[in-house]
Order: C-alpha cells, then structure tokens, then sequence
C-alpha cells in the first residue's frame, strides 16, 4: 500500500477508535490477482485480525478471481473522489460485524 494512503486512512480510522493493523504490498504485473494477495495475507496474519478485516481498494475486487471470497468485507472506493464519509461508514461497519 502507498504510506501516504496509509496514513490518510489511519488517520480517519483512529478518529472513529479504530485501527489498521497492515496492509498488503502492491504487486506488478500480477492482473486479476488482487484478491489472492488480500486472501494470502489475511491467512498469514489471522491473529491480528481474528476475523475482522475491512478490504479497501479503488479496483473492483469482486470482479476478479476470488474476490467473492471478500464478500461484504469490500468496500470499493473512487479513485476520481477518494475516501469519502460513506465509504468510512461501510468500512467501520465491516469492522464492527463479527467475524464469520
């Protein structure tokens, strides 16, 4: 993930008591492949999440292969917006479900 990004949404997250425990790094040249990645570092790092994940991604995810593993845990933002107040809403949602 880019540190800047990063820092933004630490930042959001903090102001409503929540927290981001990592990010997955950005892969090149890996098409279609995103929702692998996320799958592959939420199983290595189940401890920290314990089930409760939010997947922040201005791609559509879902559309990839096995992005319908992330389910409602997804929140797609817009890349010609950014990461508005609806999208902080769905994502402490997310948080806030219990895992499952």
């Amino acid at each position: 993930c880019q540190a800047d990004a990063r820092a933004y949404l630490e930042k959001r997250l903090a102001a409503v008591g929540l927290n981001a425990i990592g990010c997955t790094p950005v892969a090149r040249g890996r098409a279609f492949a995103r929702p692998a990645e996320i799958l592959q570092w939420l199983a290595s790092h189940a401890t920290e999440h314990c089930g409760r994940f939010v997947v922040l991604d201005d791609r559509d995810l879902i559309r990839e292969v096995g992005g319908d593993a992330l389910g409602d845990r997804f929140v797609r933002t817009d890349p010609a917006v950014g990461f508005t107040e609806a999208d902080l809403a769905r994502a402490v949602e997310a948080l806030r479900r219990p895992a499952g």
